[in-house]
């Protein structure tokens, strides 16, 4: 069962209601075939079987949000079997349902580890590199074994704003601790980070990975394969490229579109920071999804703290700082960080990644208006910070009150 906001739509009531064009409308009618069609002829790069040495053993690095990834794996495959590869192995990032491990183990022999990454397991991850600081990196031991690693990865665009690493190897197959350093630090380090990953794509010997586009209802749009170089260009976006219209929007509604895989809270949270991008200042967010599954504890707890810092640093701004000259919410990255050390083993602390998706909700839930639809208690998502939409007529009143509306379809792409 997949959401398509396609259903939903018509009963926006604003006067005037737009779409943003993030992802395509484009379908593509042959998934497996595409694939194995991409593979023979990637981009600045030989076919795949020139690539694979006899014997060599091949790890795909899999982002779980790939649409209609046990297609993508299947033509992946085929595409395999025509080498003189020695075997097979995927993992997957650890977000991945238990239904998208199940589909993708569907798809390849039954010799093949199909396994979902654990950023605290030691035995689990091998040793790479170091990085600048000299801390060492441990990834996925299956990556670093391999002979051959192929990524696959959702597409989204790649903005020179915004550097990130299109692979999807780093830091999502790293260690807990070398996550959490990428997640904690500055806003500044953008950059850095970025060059950081491509190092380590580099050091893992990457020369090749797979891109699927989405459509606008979650599923295959295209499936493109060749260099990180070459794919990069492929999903480039120039910020003068960026249309004029549809302008923002007071009020917009954000949809993940697609399977189970889409409804996820990591989803939630990357479809809301996408509609920041194109929302009014102290406009309205609404995520609409079809998330089934309540957040964790760890996730509404840090929720509820978020709000007990907000309420401590309106104190401070009352009484002053503290004795030591730190204000009330400087140790946040420091208790988070202790908290997440808690229950893990004496190398690698216990990886939450409750951490980043509640940061980014306080941040949204500060300077704008959140609300959800999802097939939970109104209760579980009021104890966020959010509010409830709970169903299209809900969404057709709120709308109403509001000139315009915007929608960002499969907003987890965008």
């Amino acid at each position: 069962m997949s959401l398509k906001f396609s259903n939903t739509i018509d009963v926006l009531a604003s006067k005037q209601v737009w779409q943003y064009e993030a992802v395509s409308d484009r379908v593509c009618p042959d998934v497996v075939t595409a694939t194995y069609v991409a593979l023979q002829k990637p981009d600045d790069f030989p076919p795949l079987q020139s690539a694979i040495v006899p014997g060599d053993r091949v790890t795909l690095a899999v982002d779980p949000n790939v649409p209609q990834i046990a297609e993508v794996i299947r033509g992946v495959v085929r595409a395999i079997a025509s080498t003189d590869a020695g075997g097979l192995d995927v993992v997957v990032w650890d977000e991945a349902t238990d239904e998208t491990i199940e589909s993708i183990k569907a798809e390849v022999s039954p010799t093949s580890r199909v396994v979902r990454h654990r950023s605290a397991d030691r035995r689990s991850l091998g040793y790479l590199a170091a990085d600048e600081s000299a801390d060492p990196i441990y990834l996925n031991r299956l990556l670093v074994d391999a002979d051959f690693v192929l990524p696959i990865m959702a597409g989204r665009p790649a903005m020179v704003s915004r550097p990130r690493d299109l692979t999807g190897v780093y830091p999502w197959f790293a260690d807990s601790s070398a996550r959490a350093r990428y997640r904690d630090s500055a806003p500044h380090a953008t950059k850095a980070n970025a060059k950081m990953a491509a190092e380590t794509t580099w050091l893992l010997g990457v020369q090749i990975m797979m891109c699927v586009t989405p459509s606008i209802d979650g599923l295959a749009s295209e499936v493109i394969a060749g260099t990180i170089d070459a794919i990069e260009k492929r999903l480039h976006v120039e910020a003068s490229e960026e249309p004029d219209f549809p302008p923002p929007a007071p009020i917009v509604v954000a949809s993940l579109d697609g399977d189970r895989q889409q409804q996820t809270w990591a989803n939630a949270a990357r479809a809301a920071s996408a509609a920041m991008d194109r929302i009014l200042p102290g406009g309205t967010i609404v995520l609409w999804t079809d998330i089934t599954e309540s957040p964790s504890d760890a996730l509404i707890r840090r929720a509820n703290q978020d709000d007990a810092d907000e309420q401590a640093d309106e104190l401070a701004d009352q009484h002053g700082a503290n004795s030591d000259g730190s204000d009330s919410n400087g140790s946040d990255i420091d208790n988070d960080a202790k908290n997440e050390s808690q229950d893990g083993d004496d190398e690698f602390p216990r990886w939450d990644d409750s951490i980043a998706i509640s940061r980014l909700f306080a941040d949204i839930t500060a300077e704008y208006r959140l609300l959800i639809h999802a097939a939970i208690d109104d209760h579980v998502i009021e104890s966020m910070g959010m509010g409830s939409v709970a169903d299209g007529a809900g969404l057709c009143r709120l709308s109403k009150s509001f000139d315009g509306c915007g929608v960002l379809r499969a907003a987890q792409f965008a």
